[in-house]
């Protein structure tokens, strides 16, 4: 019996051993993962949120959030936006801030004045990333190029630059008018785009000039694009002429009568007969049409 009974005692240590190694095995290769608890945050740890009133349409910087860390006043109004996205998109911006005493932390009020709420909203839409697809307008398009200038955002300015390349660009299958034209050869002209000034200047000298006068905005376009549009106006005119000289030296008229003129062409038919190279001149004449200003 004694036998036995160390036996099975012994049997129980044995087990009681294993199962404490197993464990320790499972805890050290195979952790027990904790469970996850609920994301909260306190009232610390987030902006203050400020109700609108009801029935009132809010932008989408006027409402602050936990991102927000700088304020803009512009119109006794705020603009609420993330500092890392005005200095990461802006040189002007990021250099004032470092000009700032940035030991205070916290929100930061920065009054705008002279800048108008709208325009400013329209702008920042442009660099923020969850706006940044809005598209541009012709409405919008002269302030947000302004505020680009002025704040050095480069980014910002190529989008509009596309924005007037595409419009060129749909003026092949769709000719733009002469008012948007002016239009965009005044924005090309003050944000100095090159490329674009030159394309609008050939595209507003095909146009007549008495049209391009009345237009409305004709007046507010730059004196120097008005002198090139109809510096190139007369080039073309003057391209054309050339060209027409240069058909009618082919054509060694022969004069007829004023009698034979009234009954019509007596004559044998004579390549170089004014009254019988009609088709000739008939291809001639859509040849160099084809180059005429309008």
């Amino acid at each position: 019996m004694n036998c036995c009974h160390r036996l099975r005692h012994s049997l129980h240590t044995a087990r009681q051993q294993l199962s404490v190694k197993k464990q320790l095995y499972t805890n050290q290769h195979y952790p027990q993962r904790p469970v996850p608890r609920p994301l909260t945050f306190t009232q610390s740890d987030m902006a203050e949120k400020v109700k609108p009133e009801p029935g009132t349409v809010t932008g989408p910087f006027d409402v602050p959030d936990d991102t927000t860390d700088v304020t803009f006043l512009i119109e006794d109004k705020k603009i609420y936006f993330n500092r890392v996205v005005l200095v990461m998109a802006s040189p002007a911006f990021k250099q004032a801030f470092s000009a700032c005493d940035h030991k205070s932390k916290g929100e930061k009020l920065i009054p705008l004045p002279g800048k108008k709420y709208v325009d400013m909203v329209a702008f920042l839409k442009q660099i923020h990333p969850a706006h940044c697809a809005e598209p541009i307008t012709d409405e919008t398009l002269p302030e947000i190029l302004l505020l680009a200038d002025e704040y050095e955002v480069a980014s910002v300015r190529q989008k509009c630059e596309e924005y007037i390349n595409t419009q060129i660009r749909l003026d092949v299958c769709q000719p733009m008018s002469d008012y948007r034209v002016l239009f965009y050869l005044t924005v090309a002209e003050k944000h100095s785009f090159q490329m674009l000034r030159q394309q609008l200047v050939g595209i507003g000298a095909r146009r007549p000039s008495a049209a391009v006068q009345q237009s409305g905005n004709y007046n507010l376009v730059p004196s120097t694009a008005v002198r090139d549009l109809m510096a190139m106006r007369c080039a073309y005119l003057e391209n054309f002429i050339n060209c027409v000289q240069a058909k009618l030296q082919n054509y060694n008229v022969i004069k007829i009568p004023e009698a034979d003129r009234e009954a019509g062409c007596t004559c044998d038919y004579n390549e170089y007969c004014r009254w019988c190279i009609g088709p000739k001149v008939m291809k001639d004449i859509q040849e160099v049409f084809t180059i005429c200003p309008r």
